[in-house]
């Protein structure tokens, strides 16, 4: 019966604002590098964490040799986290991608492997490189034994876990440094405007504070504005398709989130004003309604 309801919304695509990139080769290979399934795991865990939290709808898109621009120009942001993997075609995707206006956020480990998982005779992070504005100077695991690594980015601090790349910035700007261990002092984050947009590389993995840092240097916010309209908490999910509204509830409790306007309930009927009820455990399908 509620199908029935919202059958109107039925096909309608997702909205999402950003994608995180994944390929098969990366895959595979972090099957048996286990430094590399390490960091994919705390970044893909830490990314997803922010993009809820901060309520940015997203996707999980597998990219190729042969993937076109268009698959990825509808999206204000990419996210490869740890691409040890990367071809010259993948490369230069991302740089087409980022020349018409999009940001890109790629983190530590990337670029040093060919399709066999051979390194590269080359500086890492090989091809990408030129897209980075920045090489990898000397890299280094972190220990149990060694002092939690923070990153000074701009003027915050934000954690930096796992693994580290001190880099030598070549035609970027040096926007973050690390704050301990021997490299203290020495470059950890980089930015390079490319074009209409930016890239960005973070020389560790991806913990949640991390990602929402790079969340807002994108300036990526929650969609249709959204934030005007309604007081979101973290654990209530956001997602859009068409001119739905899907809020889940996540807690054990009923939440009441304080809103602007009229929206009406496409499951149940009802219509919200100040204030939208939901249920523990349950979830609202809603449309703004015209004032």
């Amino acid at each position: 019966q509620d199908i029935q309801k919202l059958q109107e919304i039925c096909g309608k695509e997702y909205f999402a604002e950003a994608a995180l990139l994944k390929d098969y080769d990366n895959e595979w290979d972090g099957e048996a590098d286990i430094w590399h399934s390490e960091v994919d795991n705390i970044s893909y865990d830490g990314w997803f964490r922010a993009f809820q939290k901060r309520h940015i709808p997203n996707d999980l898109v597998y990219i190729n040799d042969d993937t076109q621009l268009e698959e990825l120009t509808k999206y204000k942001m990419l996210v490869y986290p740890h691409p040890t993997i990367l071809t010259e075609k993948r490369v230069a995707l991302l740089t087409a991608y980022a020349e018409q206006g999009g940001t890109i956020v790629i983190g530590c480990r990337a670029g040093y492997k060919d399709l066999n998982g051979i390194c590269y005779m080359m500086p890492m992070p090989g091809y990408a490189a030129e897209l980075c504005g920045t090489e990898v100077e000397e890299f280094t695991f972190l220990s149990p034994y060694d002092q939690k690594q923070q990153v000074k980015l701009h003027d915050i601090s934000v954690s930096a876990p796992c693994f580290n790349d001190v880099l030598s910035v070549t035609n970027g700007e040096v926007i973050g440094t690390f704050e301990s261990n021997y490299y203290s002092g020495k470059p950890a984050a980089s930015h390079k405007a490319l074009g209409k947009g930016n890239v960005y590389y973070f020389g560790a993995a991806f913990a949640e504070d991390t990602a929402m840092a790079f969340i807002d240097l994108a300036g990526i916010c929650t969609p249709l504005q959204l934030n005007s309209y309604m007081d979101m908490p973290e654990n209530i999910e956001l997602a859009i398709r068409g001119d739905a509204i899907f809020l889940l509830n996540y807690d054990e409790e009923t939440k009441e989130i304080n809103c602007t306007g009229s929206f009406q309930d496409l499951i149940t009927g009802r219509i919200f004003s100040d204030y939208i009820q939901i249920p523990a455990y349950d979830a609202v399908v809603l449309k703004k309604m015209n004032s």
